[in-house]
């Protein structure tokens, strides 16, 4: 996350006064997961050691990354309403062909569908032309370096960077695509939601290899 100290824009001062917090703020950052009833600690990325989680995740990857992505706009075509591709446009090869230099629009928007189903929320930071202003690449965030905040009024996103210091961003330099969620700031994670199923499935999978590796003899 280095690279977000040299090609932001402009990074912003911290406002004051948070006014939006909730049950889902504590678990940003916690890299190691929530403990479920279980006992077993659950994670969006933890949860991937999970067959079923893997392959559902996996396929909305391939999938979602495999269908075409594309810009249009709408014209005026024998005096009617009509819609054509946007090929002129300066995004159009931002989302048809590559967000940057870094990966290839299948693969980002790939990226795009497995965050939504493990973390309910994607990111981007939106990297613009010193002179132009006008956006040059989009740059994928990990979804748990990311909170974001309502402060004064206004939605702020606080990046982590591998410092481990936050950098506020304004709502206008980031890409944000929102899962399910009620509050219109971010989606639910999916994960979170279901952690006491799959803590429940990680704990039996333990136990049970466990069970094997004493040679099937129980403790005690």
């Amino acid at each position: 996350m280095g690279i977000l100290s040299t090609l932001a824009p402009q990074l912003r001062a911290s406002a004051e006064g948070n006014e939006h917090s909730g049950p889902l703020h504590d678990f940003w950052y916690n890299e190691t997961g929530i403990e479920s009833d279980s006992g077993i600690r659950v994670s969006e990325q933890g949860a991937l050691s999970i067959s079923t989680v893997w392959k559902c995740v996996e396929w909305w990857f391939r999938m979602y990354g495999t269908l075409p992505h594309k810009l249009f706009e709408r014209t005026m075509q024998l005096g009617r309403s009509a819609q054509g591709e946007a090929t002129g446009h300066n995004l159009y090869a931002l989302i048809h062909s590559a967000p940057s230099t870094l990966m290839t629009a299948a693969y980002w928007h790939g990226l795009i569908a497995a965050d939504l189903k493990l973390w309910g929320n994607s990111y981007a930071l939106i990297v613009r032309g010193e002179r132009s202003a006008r956006i040059t690449a989009l740059l994928r965030i990990r979804p748990d370096f990311v909170r974001p905040a309502v402060r004064s009024r206004q939605l702020w996103y606080y990046v982590r960077g591998d410092n481990g210091i936050e950098q506020p961003f304004y709502s206008d330099e980031i890409l944000h695509i929102r899962g399910l969620g009620f509050d219109g700031v971010q989606g639910y994670s999916p994960i979170r939601q279901q952690m006491n199923l799959l803590g429940w499935n990680r704990a039996t999978t333990r136990y049970g290899a466990q069970f094997f590796k004493q040679a099937s003899r129980p403790s005690g």
